[in-house]
């Protein structure tokens, strides 16, 4: 039978694990000693130790930037990219009989005919366009056995086992324009489940680093979303890490949502949860609204999101003092090595602006 595993949106670490790689793309790259980011060793959630003191009601509480701070203010305007990449890898634990891509081109033809196969993908390809390969395992691996266990979702104990040692790979990369991004992401993930399904690949998702059985793809990544809108804590996983003496969290995902991902680079640990429930929503506004009003400012409300199930899941994790409605100062942030290769937006809220914040926008745990 498959084992439960963390659901897509929900955060996993490996302890002792210095570097891992899915497809080319590197995961993680902790110290020993590390936990569930949100999570006490015995599995419970973290207690927020927000303190903040109340904002007025009906007021927008804002995060206070750090003194003396100069960094470079992200800029008004639309948010998405010209350009999206979406970048999947089918997984085959035993020699299929059938070559997969040929599969795909059959189903392509006859369902998706929307995805237009190509050769290769460059500047000038018209969109949404779709081109396969099917590269040596060595230059496009598998998760490794450290970690199947923890970026994988719906996988028997058999397949996780045999996961690390696949046979081969079907690497699948769609570019879509800005104006298409969201239903061509739709498309292929279909079209990946379909192909997965007749062929018995895993699927992996190069952008978060997570692999999963063509059903439990389907419940997380087509599933979850409202009309046009998807929920994106089913597409979007948070990586925390350490960061000197306090914890940095940063997003994989985003970018095949045409977004910067969003990082936040120093809180205490104590915060971890109402940390991750703001990263979720600054990821939720970001893709609903589009675009920065004003360089360097992001209004932030709970409440008016689109009925999706992060919504419900902020909704639920919210305290009665929660004004749950707040504006955040965002930065060009500066990547680090093992981010993602995207743009990156930064929540600038050092302490103790950050506990104001989080207990404006959640409420206080006191």
């Amino acid at each position: 039978m498959p084992q439960e595993r963390p659901s897509p949106g929900q955060v996993v670490l490996l302890a002792g694990v210095a570097l891992a790689l899915v497809g080319g793309v590197v995961l993680y790259r902790h110290n020993k000693g590390s936990r569930p980011f949100g999570m006490q060793p015995d599995g419970e959630p973290t207690r927020a130790l927000s303190t903040g003191a109340p904002q007025p009601s009906g007021s927008v509480a804002t995060a206070r930037p750090a003194e003396g701070s100069a960094r470079e203010a992200f800029p008004a305007g639309d948010v998405f990219s010209e350009r999206v990449r979406i970048l999947l890898g089918l997984f085959y634990t035993e020699a299929p009989a059938e070559r997969p891509d040929d599969r795909l081109r059959a189903i392509q033809a006859k369902e998706f005919r929307g995805l237009t196969l190509v050769d290769r993908l460059d500047s000038f390809t018209a969109t949404p366009a779709l081109a396969i390969a099917s590269p040596r395992i060595d230059d496009y691996p598998p998760p490794t056995k450290e970690l199947v266990s923890l970026v994988t979702h719906g996988l028997s104990a058999a397949q996780m086992l045999a996961l690390p040692r696949s046979q081969a790979v079907l690497a699948l990369e769609t570019l879509a324009a800005k104006g298409e991004a969201v239903r061509t992401l739709r498309e292929v993930s279909l079209l990946a489940a379909t192909v997965a399904k007749e062929t018995g690949a895993v699927i992996c998702d190069r952008h978060t680093g997570e692999c999963f059985s063509e059903a439990s793809w389907r419940a997380q990544r087509i599933a979850g979303w409202t009309d046009d809108t998807p929920s994106l804590d089913h597409h979007v996983v948070i990586r925390p890490g350490p960061s000197g003496d306090v914890e940095r969290a940063v997003t994989l995902g985003m970018a095949k949502l045409g977004l910067p991902d969003v990082v936040i680079e120093s809180f205490p640990g104590s915060l971890s949860r109402d940390v991750a429930s703001l990263i979720r929503l600054v990821c939720q506004t970001l893709f609903e609204r589009g675009r920065l009003e004003t360089q360097g400012r992001l209004t932030l409300d709970l409440d008016a999101l689109r009925e999706t199930d992060v919504k419900k899941v902020l909704h639920d994790a919210a305290r009665p003092s929660a004004q749950r409605k707040a504006e955040i100062r965002v930065v060009v942030g500066k990547r680090r090595e093992g981010d993602p290769d995207n743009r990156l937006l930064e929540i600038s809220a050092p302490e103790p602006a950050l506990r104001e914040l989080l207990s404006t926008l959640f409420g206080s745990s006191e």
